[in-house]
C-alpha cells in the first residue's frame, strides 16, 4: 500500500517527499463549493475502506479546511464530519492539517487558478467586498506537515497558514501586477472573512519561517501566476 493516498495536487506534491512511517490522506474533496453528496460519500467510503490496512503507519495525516469547524456550507460541513471520523478511527495516530487556499500547478477553477485565468482574458471578476483569504504555497504545506510528522506530533487539529490574511481585491491587485493585465472587477456587498487560530502551528515554526513574513501572498502570486498561464498556453487547443 502507498503511503500517499491520491493523486491531485496535495498527493502529487507528497508523492517523493513522503516520510516513511507516515500514511497521508491526500484524496479529499478539494473544491470548496463542492455540494454533492456522492463526492463526501467516496471520501468517506475511501476512507473507511484503508482503515485496516494503516496497522502498519504509526502516523494518519488527513487534510481538511481552516473553514471546517464553523461548518458553514455542506463543504464545510463534511470536512467537519470528516475530522471526527479520522479521529475516531485513528485516535492515537491521527494529524488533522487544516489548510485554507492551496496554490500551486493545478488545472481547476478553485480561487487563485481561476482568477489568474480571468484577468489574463479580460473577463469580469466577481469581488465579495467583505470576502479575505490566505494562500499558502503547496510546497510549504508539505515542507511544514512533514516537519510536525517529524516531531510526531500527534492527536491534533493544526491551522497550518500564513500569518498574512488579505482582501480577495488584494489578491486581484497582485495578479493583475503580476501578469501585467488590467482586472475588470465587480463588486458586490458579500463575502466571509475566513481566518483561523494559528498558534499552535507557530510553536513549531521558528520565528524566521516564510509564511509567518510580512509580503508571503504576493510572493506566492509571484511564484505561480505566470507559470500557470505558461503551463495553460502550452496545452493542446
Amino acid at each position: 500500500m502507498s503511503n500517499v493516498i491520491g493523486s491531485g495536487l496535495l498527493g502529487r506534491s507528497f508523492r517523493s517527499l513522503a516520510l516513511p512511517g507516515a500514511l497521508y490522506f491526500c484524496s479529499g474533496v478539494s473544491d470548496s463549493k463542492e455540494t454533492r453528496a456522492s463526492e463526501f460519500d467516496r471520501e468517506r467510503e475511501l476512507l473507511l475502506s484503508i482503515c485496516e490496512e494503516t496497522q502498519t503507519f504509526s502516523n494518519f495525516v488527513y487534510f481538511s479546511s481552516i473553514m471546517a469547524p464553523d461548518r458553514a456550507s455542506k463543504y464545510f460541513e463534511h470536512k467537519y464530519n470528516m475530522e471526527e471520523l479520522v479521529r475516531s478511527l485513528f485516535p492515537e495516530k491521527y494529524l488533522i492539517v487544516r489548510l485554507p487556499q492551496v496554490v500551486g500547478m493545478v488545472k481547476n477553477t478553485t480561487l487563485f487558478p481561476e482568477l489568474v485565468r480571468r484577468i489574463h482574458r479580460g473577463l469580469p471578476v466577481l469581488v465579495q467586498r467583505n470576502a479575505t483569504r490566505s494562500l499558502i504555497d503547496i510546497d510549504d504545506v508539505v515542507r511544514i506537515t512533514n516537519k510536525l510528522i517529524e516531531v510526531d506530533a500527534k492527536g491534533l487539529e493544526i491551522n497550518c497558514m500564513p500569518d498574512e490574511t488579505v482582501s480577495v481585491s488584494d489578491i486581484v491587485d497582485f495578479i493583475s501586477d503580476e501578469i501585467g493585465c488590467p482586472a475588470d472587477r465587480v463588486y458586490v456587498d458579500e463575502g466571509v472573512a475566513q481566518d483561523a487560530d494559528r498558534r499552535l502551528m507557530r510553536q513549531y515554526l521558528c520565528e524566521e519561517d516564510p509564511v509567518l513574513l510580512p509580503g508571503y501572498t504576493r510572493f506566492v502570486v509571484s511564484k505561480y501566476a505566470k507559470k500557470l498561464l505558461d503551463d495553460e498556453a502550452r496545452q493542446p487547443t
